[in-house]
């Protein structure tokens, strides 16, 4: 093999090997809501937040920062099978790039177009380059 592929070879094995490859999951609730947190380039932030659709409020997205990228549909997670009840809405971001910024949702009827959101959750970012794990 000539000197190319075997680098090419050995930077693949390098990106894809899982003991450098894991993303810790960064886990947060609605008291990080009105905070700055330090977060690493790499991961993924789970943020849930309290809701119950039920009443017709539902957590709207309105600002995604560079540094994240929203993976998927938010997942409703029910508290109970009874019907009424609240759950928790659950949003996973990749975190994909170093920076500040700023996530931002509200939590409002989305016919209701002109009425204030009944929450907010605004959260800093500061995102850093990963470091080595090992």
């Amino acid at each position: 093999m000539n000197q190319t592929v075997k680098y090419l070879l050995l930077m693949i094995a390098i990106v894809t090997s899982p003991a450098l490859c894991q993303a810790t999951e960064i886990n947060m609730d609605s008291k990080k809501c009105g905070t700055n947190q330090a977060l690493k380039a790499g991961d993924i932030l789970t943020l849930s937040l309290s809701a119950n659709p039920t009443t017709g409020y539902a957590w709207q997205v309105v600002q995604i920062p560079a540094q994240l990228n929203i993976t998927g549909e938010a997942a409703y997670h029910p508290d109970s099978s009874m019907i009424g009840s609240g759950g928790t809405t659950i949003y996973r971001f990749g975190i994909i790039a170093t920076g500040k910024g700023k996530l931002s949702l509200v939590y409002k009827r989305p016919w209701e177009k002109n009425q204030a959101p009944v929450k907010n959750c605004d959260i800093t970012i500061v995102v850093s380059a990963q470091t080595d794990k090992n």
